[in-house]
């Protein structure tokens, strides 16, 4: 990482880079989350295929998990409303009658439902936006990543009960790789992507704050360091520019100047998560800062 304090240390490259991390990349479970196993969570699927239903019924019995079912999205949010709510839905998107598409609205506009986590079990599931609470696998399903990715978003849910948060962490930029890193941090870290300093500039004008902020280089509206210029102080301080290559002297002399911080492609994600550590540590020790939360 560099930044304007005079350090000349570069983030080393290994072979394990965000940029290898991406071949192959189909959606958001790229890298292996942790596995938590937590016994008697009370699970509901949302499927219209019977055999399909019965049969992740079946896998889930036998992991210790308690399973209702649903035959579609209507039938969901009529066992949901009546209690008690499931810790984690496992939900097919083309149903009957209420689709999961409409499921999800619902839940996400009623109190105390937008926070059961979700996972999308469907064959077009790609289109779903990703979020803390929401995650996709495609069909057919694979049983280990299946357990695992439970596994990961139940334990998710409940450090989301403790009093130390989950970071949050706006990635502006517009490419695959940002998308990729965004999907990754996604697993222990509460992620927001826009794809430019215009979108990123609004979110955060009309109230939005966050303990890091990973912007690239060079955006399709505006360049990072114009973006910092315009944030807010408290904003500009969380901010890393993502360089999508090593820089040339003339603009390394430029960022540090500037007094930025910037961090070389390709880096590791271990690298990536100690520089958002370090960001929310710097800030915490200064006199009289508070939480962004």
């Amino acid at each position: 990482m560099q930044d304007g304090q005079g350090s000349n240390s570069r983030t080393a490259a290994t072979s394990c880079d965000i940029l290898g991390s991406m071949a192959g990349f189909p959606s958001n479970d790229a890298e292996d989350p942790p596995v938590h196993r937590t016994p008697q969570a009370g699970l509901l699927v949302v499927e219209d295929d019977a055999d399909h239903r019965e049969t992740l019924r079946d896998i889930l019995e036998e992991e210790g998990y308690r399973v209702t079912t649903a035959v579609n999205g209507r039938d969901a949010l009529t066992r949901i409303a009546a209690g008690p709510l499931p810790d984690l839905i496992l939900l097919d998107l083309m149903m009957p009658e209420m689709d999961g598409w409409t499921l999800m609205e619902k839940l996400s506009a009623r109190e105390g439902f937008a926070s059961i986590p979700i996972i999308v079990t469907s064959q077009v599931g790609n289109r779903v936006p990703q979020s803390a609470s929401t995650r996709y696998i495609s069909k057919p399903l694979d049983r280990t990543r299946l357990l695992q990715t439970i596994s990961s978003c139940l334990w998710r849910r409940s450090l989301a009960n403790l009093p130390n948060r989950f970071l949050r962490v706006l990635v502006v930029d517009d490419s695959m790789i940002g998308t990729t890193i965004a999907r990754l941090l996604a697993w222990d870290h509460d992620v927001v992507t826009v794809p430019s300093g215009k979108v990123a500039l609004g979110r955060i004008a009309a109230g939005d704050r966050y303990d890091a902020i990973l912007c690239d280089l060079h955006l399709p509206d505006m360049k990072g360091l114009d973006l910092r210029a315009a944030l807010p102080s408290d904003q500009a301080a969380r901010l890393v520019l993502m360089t999508g290559s090593a820089v040339d002297p003339e603009t390394a002399a430029t960022l540090d100047r500037s007094g930025a911080r910037w961090i070389d492609k390709p880096f590791t994600m271990e690298e990536l998560r100690s520089l958002i550590q370090m960001l929310v540590g710097e800030e915490t020790e200064r006199p009289g800062a508070t939480s962004t939360a």
